[in-house]
């Protein structure tokens, strides 16, 4: 019985010693989507999120060496590439792969980095038009790289990038697809994509992500689209595929803090490692140790703003930041909420909403802590998605079983003493004690605690504690 065939694509572009584009983002974009990919690095390059420092081309013999050598013995179902840097690399590459006759190619005319370096010369941009382009699949440029290759302007809208897209597929690709990430003045930016044998064209509107993490997101687009061809998908899917993959990618990303530039797509999203019982914020375990429970009634009469004693007690090593306000009108709260946020997210703190989802979706919290007379935990899960983190009070081990099965990131306990802020009844250091027994997921015990009396507690949770 012969084994199951595994989608291949070959990438021919460029290294980014800064890990976030090039055959870097390839790789990555590749190995997320389910395919194997091998590369021929056809330049090195210094960057990292600032900028491009220096680019030092491979030599035409050694590119075709590489590509030679990965078909011969892995084959490829799709040929990927990205910067070729000069007219003989882009040469050397054509006849290479020509010899073994792959017959699909995705080609990014890549010319300009994110930071706005010049990648390229105009010699190696008339090869790539003349040679690459009649054997491409698909080609994608992004805007300014479409003006280049035309040679004229191209405004934001629809229509006009799809009277580029025309233009373009004269040159000879079978699909052209021009992103739109680089459009001003729109919240709302569209990708299109047009047939050039049947005249078929398809407009993407999507919201414009306001993140600073776009280095690489061109390279990932198009090996995403190179990975669904190689699995078999029609155009028109590969392409919805990719641009989802890429939008998710980056929207993941805020937990990426790397570099002072612009920062890389969170390619991993869907497969970090989490370790039993853990959570991740920003790309690291969620420190549940010092828990604060806080509203307007912890310094009502103390003549300080609630967002002064947040930043106290941070200072004063408190891990984790929870806005319980009850009532209070919306309003009042999501103010609330976001000048605590800011002062959270400065500090690279968590920040969690009490109950009201609709509180933390709207300042982007870091997730929200629900009751067991809330929302289910299931269905605000549904709604935060896997990214945020979710939290659900408990008093027996029955309910704290259902709240690791319902998708929580932690629970807590409690009241474990009496509270101001807590009328129901304390469930004591025994009841602590079982719910602790009661699942694998953090246990943070919540509810009149403080230095003198939280020792126990904390021998008995394995997690934290919470003070309010």
């Amino acid at each position: 019985m012969s084994s199951p065939k595994i989608p291949r694509v070959l990438i021919i572009a460029g290294s980014d010693s800064g890990g976030g584009a090039g055959i870097q983002a390839d790789i990555k974009a590749c190995q997320a989507l389910g395919a194997y990919s091998m590369t021929a690095i056809a330049a090195l390059t210094a960057q990292n999120t600032r900028g491009v420092a220096a680019v030092e081309p491979v030599s035409p013999s050694f590119l075709r060496k590489q590509i030679e050598v990965c078909l011969e013995d892995i084959g490829a179902d799709v040929i990927k590439t990205g910067m070729l840097a000069s007219a003989s690399v882009v040469e050397a590459a054509v006849s290479a792969v020509a010899r073994k006759g792959i017959v699909k190619w995705v080609v990014d005319p890549v010319m300009v980095a994110t930071s706005g370096d010049k990648l390229i010369n105009s010699e190696a941009i008339d090869k790539i038009k003349k040679l690459l382009f009649p054997l491409a699949d698909i080609i994608t440029p992004n805007l300014p790289e479409a003006m280049a290759l035309l040679n004229r302007t191209i405004s934001g809208t629809a229509e006009d990038m799809l009277d580029a897209a025309r233009e373009l597929a004269q040159l000879g690709p079978k699909w052209v697809m021009i992103k739109g990430g680089h459009v001003e003045g729109s919240r709302i930016i569209p990708d299109v994509l047009y047939c050039s044998s049947s005249g078929e064209s398809h407009v993407f509107p999507a919201w414009k992500l306001d993140s600073e993490n776009t280095h690489g997101t061109g390279c990932t687009l198009a090996s995403s689209i190179a990975a669904g061809l190689a699995q078999g998908m029609r155009m028109v899917e590969a392409v919805k595929r990719a641009k989802m993959f890429v939008w998710d990618a980056i929207r993941a990303s805020s937990s990426l803090l790397i570099g002072g530039g612009h920062g890389p797509l969170h390619h991993s999203y869907k497969s970090v490692y989490i370790p039993q019982g853990q959570s991740i914020y920003r790309g690291r375990l969620v420190d549940y140790s010092l828990y604060a429970v806080t509203d307007d009634s912890c310094v009502a009469g103390q003549g300080m703003e609630l967002s002064h004693a947040v930043s106290q007690a941070i200072e004063g090593g408190a891990t984790i930041i929870q806005l319980r306000q009850k009532d209070v009108d919306s309003r009042k709260m999501l103010e609330t909420a976001k000048k605590l946020m800011a002062i959270c997210r400065a500090a690279n703190v968590p920040f969690i909403v009490n109950d009201r989802v609709d509180i933390a979706l709207a300042c982007d919290a870091d997730g929200v802590h629900v009751g067991q007379d809330d929302m289910p935990c299931d269905e605000v899960r549904r709604l935060l998605g896997p990214h945020k983190i979710v939290g659900v009070s408990v008093k027996t081990g029955e309910e704290a079983i259902k709240a690791q099965e319902d998708g929580a990131d932690y629970i807590g306990s409690g009241a474990v003493y009496p509270t101001s802020t807590k009328d129901s009844s304390a469930i004591g250091l025994e009841g602590l004690s079982k719910v602790c027994k009661g699942c694998d997921i953090p246990c943070v015990a919540i509810g009149g605690l403080n230095a003198s009396n939280c020792g126990e507690a904390i021998r008995l949770v394995r997690y934290g504690s919470s003070s309010s």
